[in-house]
Parts: structure tokens; C-alpha cells; sequence
């Protein structure tokens, strides 16, 4: 589509640009080619896989003679098994461990990453004995 276009068809393109022979597209995710009253309209599509569903997509390009109005569609090596949804399973193992520790802050929103503030609350909130207690703070002193 040409910049401020408002065509939103070949139809509509070829309508504005009556005088056009070749109307040629960018990357407009699928190729096509339309071929009507002498005049051309070509799409190459996508150079490669860009979405999931996309997997039975072929890209390639045209190759246009506008001499002879030769257009060849010519395939470019689409290796399927070099796809992978690895970067979805790792995205999903990340996102697990962040819930996983989200659901792990206290509740009542005083959230800090300090692991002395956050020793300091456990230790309030574990009822040890005396002499728990007492160790903890030799330790803290460095006793």
C-alpha cells in the first residue's frame, strides 16, 4: 500500500493507478499475483515464517522480465525443522517462576528484596524459642 493510500483492495490499487502497467507491493504477509487487462499486481509475501500460523506458509520471491512479462515465482529453502517453540516453553518456565515467586510476597504489600528485612519479618513471624532467638543474634552481632 502506498504511503497515504487509501486503497484497501488490488481492485482499489489498480482503480488508482489506472495508468500503472506493474503495481508492485511489499511484504503484505501472503504472495499473490493478479494478472487483469494487460496490468500486473504483484505481492511477494513474506521472505519468511513469521507467526505460528504461518508453519505450512512457502516463501520465495518473483522474478519479473518486464520486457517479456515473464513472472516466475521462484521458492526460497524454508527448513521447517530448524522451527521450534522452544522460546514459547522458556517463556512459559519464566513466567511460572515469576508467579511462583510473586505468590510467595506478603500479602500485605511490604515488599522488599533485602534478605536482612526479609529475615527480620520470618524470624518475627516464626515464634522461635528463647534460645533460637538468642543464636540469631549473636550471629547478627557476629559473635
Amino acid at each position: 500500500m502506498p504511503f497515504f493510500g487509501k486503497a484497501t483492495s488490488v481492485q482499489h490499487l489498480m482503480m488508482k493507478y489506472k495508468q500503472a502497467k506493474w503495481i508492485l507491493l511489499g511484504d503484505n504477509h501472503h504472495n499473490f499475483v493478479v494478472h487483469e487487462d494487460n496490468r500486473w499486481a504483484i505481492n511477494p509475501g513474506t521472505p519468511m515464517i513469521q507467526v505460528a500460523d504461518m508453519l505450512d506458509y512457502e516463501p520465495g520471491i518473483y522474478y519479473i522480465d518486464t520486457e517479456t512479462e515473464k513472472v516466475e515465482w521462484l521458492p526460497v529453502p524454508n527448513h521447517k525443522e530448524y522451527i521450534t517453540d522452544n522460546h514459547l516453553t522458556e517463556q512459559h518456565s519464566r513466567d511460572e517462576r515469576i508467579d511462583a515467586f510473586m505468590q510467595a510476597l506478603p500479602k500485605d504489600g511490604k515488599v522488599s528484596l533485602s534478605f536482612e528485612d526479609n529475615f527480620a519479618r520470618a524470624v518475627e513471624t516464626a515464634n522461635l524459642d528463647q534460645m533460637a532467638l538468642d543464636f540469631i543474634e549473636e550471629v547478627k552481632n557476629g559473635e
